[in-house]
């Protein structure tokens, strides 16, 4: 039954790599990197999950709820304030010199809640060890 909800392109690869009896005995990198994200959800969230469990029993989802919710804002906070850097073309410039005044102040709020944020995950994370 679970096999399903499999692609049956991504399956057919997969007989392919198994079987050997096509020309072609590799998988795709497509799939190599779908292999690397589901592997790597899969180790985040073995990580996350127990850290969620201790935070409910000791009553502090709320404000892991907070902090990641502040962290979000901040983040939309900071694309907004670097939209027009984005539009004119700079990706990778680092700093809020080449911006006008009011998407600096934009800026400056940005990693206000992105530091808030980052502040109460530490203290969560010092209070699990």
């Amino acid at each position: 039954m679970v096999l399903m909800w499999i692609d049956p392109l991504v399956w057919e690869s997969y007989i392919t790599v198994m079987s050997g009896s096509r020309k072609s005995d590799w998988i795709p990198m497509s799939h190599a990197a779908d292999i690397f994200i589901i592997t790597a959800i899969s180790l985040l969230a073995s990580m996350l999950l127990p850290f969620l469990s201790y935070l409910r029993q000791q009553g502090d989802v709320g404000v892991f709820a907070v902090a990641i919710t502040l962290g979000a804002i901040g983040i939309v906070l900071l694309f907004l304030a670097r939209l027009p850097l984005y539009r004119s073309g700079h990706f990778l410039t680092f700093g809020q010199s080449q911006l006008d005044a009011p998407h600096r102040k934009l800026y400056w709020w940005a990693y206000g809640f992105v530091g808030i944020s980052v502040i109460l995950l530490v203290r969560l994370l010092a209070s699990v060890y």
